[in-house]
């Protein structure tokens, strides 16, 4: 097993270069695409304080330039997390459902916690506080 670029480990020896900002390309559909495991990866998320969060505006982020790749690396891990919790069928269901309903228009954080919650029966509260996600 080898470490992607942010700390995901890949399935395979081969697969993609360094993700990076500017690449275009979702980490989490990047780490699916290419079978990375991201079963720990959220255990490497180190947050600089108690008020940071992963949904934090751009004003907190500009604020805080040197912790700005939390996007990029507890983001994916929050999804994968996101992924387990519902299952590989669900969380596939609640993707294709949510680009569709969103499609050219504008969304929130609001609005996914509220698409994901309507195709499962658990308290998902709780996956939010701990991966952050207000």
């Amino acid at each position: 097993m080898r470490t992607g670029a942010q700390g995901f480990r890949r399935a395979s020896p081969g697969g993609a270069g360094p993700r990076t900002r500017s690449s275009g390309r979702s980490p989490y559909a990047n780490a699916r695409f290419h079978g990375w495991d991201t079963r720990d990866c959220w255990s490497d998320v180190h947050w600089p304080d108690d008020a940071s969060a992963l949904t934090g505006s751009m004003a907190y982020w500009s604020r805080h330039p040197g912790e700005y790749h939390l996007v990029y690396t507890a983001g994916p891990c929050a999804l994968a997390d996101l992924e387990r919790a519902l299952g590989a069928d669900t969380m596939a269901r609640l993707l294709k459902g949510y680009v569709r309903d969103h499609w050219y228009g504008v969304s929130g954080t609001a609005a996914f916690k509220k698409a994901a919650q309507s195709v499962t029966d658990q308290d998902l509260g709780p996956f939010w506080e701990t991966h952050r996600i207000r």
